[in-house]
């Protein structure tokens, strides 16, 4: 058994797995809604591998933020604080990128539908 000030109770961590598991779906929607939305047809593979890359990625920093300490308690608050700050540097970097990425989808949908169902007929280019 682990000592008492290694031990944390399993209600604890059950934010955390909720978080993450939104995270991951919304995440992995996200990214194919970009695939197979806004990326050419030759593309598509390149985005799905990428976001793949990143798991990968964020995995390894896992591992190796894992290895910092070993009391449970400085884990939950360390993971807590990243858990933050990333998602305020996720807010931030959407902020900045989907707004470009709408008018570059409104500039060009000539001819499609809109998802509330009128057709686009002309898109004036500057």
């Amino acid at each position: 058994t682990l000592p008492q000030e290694n031990q944390l109770h399993i209600l604890v961590t059950l934010p955390q797995q909720f978080f993450i598991a939104c995270a991951d779906i919304l995440s992995i929607i996200a990214s194919y809604e970009f695939a197979y939305t806004y990326a050419p047809t030759y593309m598509k593979s390149v985005c799905s591998s990428l976001y793949y890359l990143t798991a990968v990625s964020g995995n390894i920093v896992t591992i190796i933020l894992t290895k910092v300490t070993d009391r449970a308690l400085y884990q939950f608050f360390m993971w807590a604080g990243i858990g933050i700050g990333a998602a305020l540097i996720m807010l931030l970097i959407i902020l900045q990128v989907i707004g470009p990425l709408e008018r570059f989808k409104q500039e060009n949908l000539v001819g499609t539908a809109r998802p509330d169902g009128d057709k686009v007929e002309e898109v004036q280019k500057k």
